[in-house]
């Protein structure tokens, strides 16, 4: 039983985690994308 946790635990845990750090990585993306058209926009005027 202990061997079985031992494998399933982590395998949950990143299905678990997975979506959140996908979730997590498209909003950082999508403020970098953001703060990089600000500032295109502020060199162009």
């Amino acid at each position: 039983i202990s061997m079985l946790l031992r494998i399933a635990l982590p395998i949950l845990i990143v299905i678990l985690m997975s979506p959140i750090t996908i979730y997590y990585l498209r909003t950082l993306v999508f403020i970098s994308d953001k703060s990089l058209r600000t500032l295109k926009k502020l060199t162009l005027n």
